[in-house]
């Protein structure tokens, strides 16, 4: 129970979603949240997979990993299903810390894949995706950034639309 006390404790208090974008800190641009919110609807409904984009003004002293894992959990990103079923569990979470005062070096992103979008969206193409953003973020061009990594992740989606780029 002590272990179950301390988890309880650890997690941070997050907004129920309004979305699939969901601009708590309120820097993403109005037109990138409206692509996003596209591009994500087009794959719920070809694939059934589920792409959560996160802002967060701050999270304290909590690992970014934990706190998009503690999202996907809290929010049920990705479809629930049987055994077996493979759309179960094809969720990813996107979260976005933005700079503090515009100090190079203080945001942090980070990509949570659910275990039915694992197989696919592997360490390696998650990392590979985060560095493409990067350039974006570094610049604070948050709606840019986000929305590119998103559209790259569309196309990492079995049966979903592909493109060459996104390979």
């Amino acid at each position: 129970m002590p272990i179950l006390a301390l988890t309880v404790l650890l997690q941070i208090a997050v907004p129920p979603p309004r979305g699939y974008v969901n601009d708590f800190a309120g820097v993403l641009d109005p037109a990138s949240v409206a692509h996003m919110e596209a591009v994500i609807t087009e794959v719920r409904e070809k694939t059934r997979g589920e792409i959560a984009v996160v802002t967060l003004a701050d999270i304290g002293d909590r690992p970014v990993a934990d706190v998009a894992l503690q999202i996907g959990r809290q929010w049920g990103v990705g479809a629930k299903g049987e055994a077996g079923d493979p759309t179960k569990n094809l969720g990813v979470v996107v979260l976005l810390v933005p700079q503090k005062n515009h100090r190079p070096g203080t945001g942090q992103i980070f990509i949570a894949t659910g275990r039915g979008a694992e197989g696919f969206l592997t360490d390696a193409r998650v990392g590979r995706l985060r560095d493409a953003m990067t350039p974006y973020l570094a610049r604070e061009e948050y709606g840019a950034g986000l929305a590119y990594g998103v559209v790259r992740k569309r196309s990492c989606f079995p049966d979903g639309p592909r493109s060459k780029r996104g390979r």
